[in-house]
């Protein structure tokens, strides 16, 4: 994951930082990164936490959607 410092985000959105829809990168706010060491470190906590939180989700709704289909005595249609 790539942690990429942007100028003026804070200014032209009021965000310290967000994620990439792939999380492949965390875009924060250059003077956060730069002059606000604890606030970049909770920026990038929160935004990992995004990750952590969504993957549960996904995973939680893959098993269901196995469970289902054992259920009902059907293969899955797609791979984990």
């Amino acid at each position: 994951m790539d942690i990429i410092p942007l100028p003026n985000l804070k200014i032209a959105f009021d965000i310290d930082g967000f994620s990439t829809s792939d999380f492949n990168a965390i875009y924060v706010d250059q003077f956060v990164y730069e002059q606000r060491y604890h606030r970049f470190r909770f920026t990038l906590t929160h935004e990992l936490g995004h990750k952590v939180m969504i993957l549960r989700m996904l995973l939680k709704l893959a098993l269901m959607l196995l469970e289902n289909n054992k259920m009902v005595g059907q293969a899955p249609p797609y791979k984990l």
